[in-house]
């Protein structure tokens, strides 16, 4: 199945050239808190046995339908986990530019670009407007609860339609939840097969040492149907899409998981079990069974739950890691957190104009 290399090209390598000059050292500012931890948020959002490095395409060289799957389903948590670094950055240049700010205190910079309402070191909210006066940024924190909604389109400094939205609750490093979307509507014309939307609920609890627990939900409105022509900007979202869902719960030393190919149209999702890679024909027909395509027969062993070991990155299909007693027993996150496909493609983020 050579026509899989470049099956989901890597969609966080766009998100990744926002802020890479914002690296400048926390000093004490309205956003310190909050950006140093977000920061520790976004080094350790994925688990280390379920985590890889950084590449242009998780299916490069891939023959192997499931093998470019689990790959991509592992690759695309680096989408969440820059998003959140975004984040981080964003507030801290804003921190940066502001400085401390007294306690019970409203007010705004000279050229009207940011604004603020401080209660207290752990309590304010913070906008920041870019081109034609429209927001860039909209950050709230309430005593250890965060929400950050950008849009890099009115950035005057790099524009791009790029929308994120993220709610956090860190209690420490080793406790905190972090719900996050990133909307990328632009199209790449090096990786059209990219996600344009990506919805990530993941939680990490000292219960178990370090036991973290996710969902993470794809949409691609241009994707590459196994044996078909490769797809490319020009065709219109849409009319070649799909999903990709992966459930995973694991630690430093294994990682029990689940990936799901769902249509995009589907709606309510309350359970995704019968989207698993064996059930893949069922939905999928007209990409089974030809020249470069999967079938039944060969996805039949791929059966849900598999176990990831840490790096180099080792897949073991139908296991739930036995050998781990921490993550063997233990539940993956609720599915009354999974996004429907529908309710995800038609997702829109935006930004607060006002505090």
């Amino acid at each position: 199945m050579t026509k899989l290399v470049g099956f989901f090209a890597l969609a966080s390598v766009g998100i990744m050239v926002f802020f890479t000059n914002c690296n400048e050292k926390l000093s004490a500012s309205i956003t310190s808190e909050m950006s140093t931890n977000l920061s520790t948020i976004s080094a350790a959002f994925n688990p280390p046995s379920y985590d890889v490095s950084q590449q242009s395409n998780p299916c490069n060289g891939v023959t192997d339908f499931a093998v470019c799957e689990s790959n991509s389903a592992v690759q695309y948590l680096a989408i969440g986990k820059t998003a959140v670094a975004v984040a981080s950055n964003v507030i801290n240049a804003i921190g940066q530019t502001v400085g401390e700010i007294p306690d019970n205190n409203s007010g705004i910079t000279a050229d009207g670009k940011i604004q603020w309402n401080k209660t207290s070191r752990t309590v304010w909210t913070a906008i920041q407007k870019g081109t034609g006066g429209n927001p860039v940024a909209h950050i709230t924190s309430n005593s250890g609860v965060y929400v950050f909604k950008y849009n890099a389109t009115y950035s005057e400094t790099s524009p791009r339609n790029l929308q994120i939205e993220g709610t956090f609750n860190f209690s420490d490093s080793s406790s905190w939840t972090a719900d996050l979307y990133v909307v990328n509507g632009v199209c790449d014309s090096a990786q059209p097969q990219a996600p344009s939307k990506s919805h990530f609920r993941v939680t990490r609890s000292p219960v178990g040492i370090g036991l973290w627990a996710g969902k993470a939900m794809h949409y691609f409105p241009r994707w590459q149907i196994p044996g078909a022509t490769v797809v490319n900007c020009a065709q219109a979202a849409g009319i070649s899409e799909s999903t990709l869902y992966s459930d995973y719960t694991g630690d430093s030393v294994s990682t029990k998981a689940a990936i799901y190919v769902i249509p995009a149209s589907v709606t309510p999702l309350t359970i995704p079990t019968g989207y698993g890679l064996p059930n893949f024909c069922n939905y999928f027909p007209s990409a089974c069974g030809g020249s470069g395509q999967p079938n039944a027969g060969a996805l039949s062993i791929n059966q849900n739950n598999f176990c990831s070991t840490t790096q180099p990155l080792s897949l073991t299909w139908n296991n739930n890691c036995p050998t781990n007693a921490t993550v063997a027993p233990a539940p993956f996150a609720s599915d009354s957190l999974w996004t429907a496909p529908a309710d995800l493609e038609t997702y829109s983020i935006t930004v607060p104009s006002v505090l």
